[in-house]
């Protein structure tokens, strides 16, 4: 996925970037929206909805279109939106699935991250981190956010870091402040740690901690 990521990222032409339900492979950066950025949006829609409540959705969508429509005119045969009229109805939050489905595929967002006055305050086995996290892309959404602490080394071998995460509802650069208490000192700060989430700027969404 941050190779899809990137190559999106650095592919697009995010001046006259046309959504995934209107590209036609006549401008520059239709590929990677054609492939990387349908990829993901569509990678992303299934965690919205739900594994099997995506493939059945899917499942309904072939069942009615795999041998096209029989219109007066003649055969009709599927556009992205009658997929999406085919999932739809699986959804169990439809106002989560028409708010994902007008931003990443009927829309153009790109959310990009930045982490703002960050410091930690305590000391042994209570720490707080303060920290902002700014969207100064476009596009308002759910992202993960882990406060990481030290990788340490027991037998010759390193333990997995200790984290605490919480998950933030950002809007577009308006700074949106939280605090994370943990047990262990924190020593980072990682946007989307899981890649769970398409956004521009990734190396730029981790910020190193000083603690006390």
């Amino acid at each position: 996925r941050r190779r899809w990521e990137k190559q999106y990222v650095d592919g697009r032409s995010a001046d006259n970037e046309r959504s995934i339900n209107r590209i036609d492979g006549s401008r520059d950066g239709d590929s990677v929206v054609t492939y990387q950025r349908a990829g993901w949006a569509f990678w992303m829609l299934r965690n919205v909805m739900g594994e099997e409540a995506m493939l059945a959705g899917m499942k309904e969508f072939v069942t009615k279109w795999r041998d096209g429509v029989i219109m007066q005119d003649g055969l009709d045969f599927p556009l992205i939106e009658d997929l999406i009229e085919s999932l739809r109805p699986h959804a169990t939050d439809t106002a989560a699935f028409n708010a994902f489905v007008n931003q990443w595929i009927f829309g153009t967002v790109l959310p990009e991250f930045e982490v703002r006055e960050a410091s930690v305050t305590g000391s042994e086995s209570a720490y707080e981190t303060t920290a902002s996290l700014v969207n100064i892309g476009s596009g308002e959404v759910d992202v993960r956010v882990r406060i990481e602490g030290v990788t340490e080394e027991v037998d010759g071998k390193k333990t997995p870091p200790l984290f605490e995460d919480i998950v933030l509802r950002i809007k577009p650069t308006e700074p949106t402040s939280f605090t994370v208490k943990s047990s262990f000192k924190p020593v980072r700060i990682v946007v989307d740690p899981e890649i769970e989430l398409l956004f521009a700027g990734r190396k730029r969404s981790e910020k190193s901690l000083s603690a006390p």
